[in-house]
């Protein structure tokens, strides 16, 4: 069971018609969910940056909407498709072991991904922001067209 992953660049094109929500971007609001209908915020994250942080908010904020446009936290299929494995999206990359201890590898639970990438925003940790960023790169799929990243 997987759902549709689109790119930052998805979104930034369709930025008038997110989905409802809220999102987590590093280094704003104090790291506290932020509503998707702050355009502004949620397009500066989208962009991108030099920084760890802002490469890592382009793309697990993409990762999040794509969750949103699922049907969010709240929907079965959101929670089915978070208890699957990576390899329902085809990743392959070598295992990475992060700060914490915890190894993401392709047989990692998708709820995984988004626990660590918010733990290293939360935790601050350029090295996983980093690590967390390249799977979240290969999720995302980076086609700026409506296409689907999936099986």
């Amino acid at each position: 069971n997987t759902i549709c992953y689109r790119s930052p660049q998805y979104f930034k094109l369709n930025i008038n018609s997110l989905p409802r929500g809220t999102v987590i971007i590093g280094g704003v609001n104090y790291n506290r969910p932020i509503s998707t209908t702050d355009k502004r915020k949620i397009e500066l994250a989208l962009r991108g940056g030099f920084t760890p942080l802002q490469q890592l908010n382009q793309e697990f904020v993409a990762a999040q909407l794509n969750l949103l446009n699922a049907g969010g936290d709240g929907s079965p299929r959101v929670f089915y498709v978070l208890e699957g494995p990576l390899t329902c999206y085809n990743l392959n990359f070598d295992p990475i072991t992060l700060s914490n201890g915890f190894v993401l590898s392709p047989d990692s639970l998708l709820k995984d991904v988004y626990r660590e990438a918010r733990q290293s925003i939360f935790s601050n940790n350029v090295q996983d922001q980093i690590a967390m960023t390249k799977i979240l790169d290969l999720l995302n799929g980076n086609n700026p067209q409506n296409v689907c990243h999936r099986n």
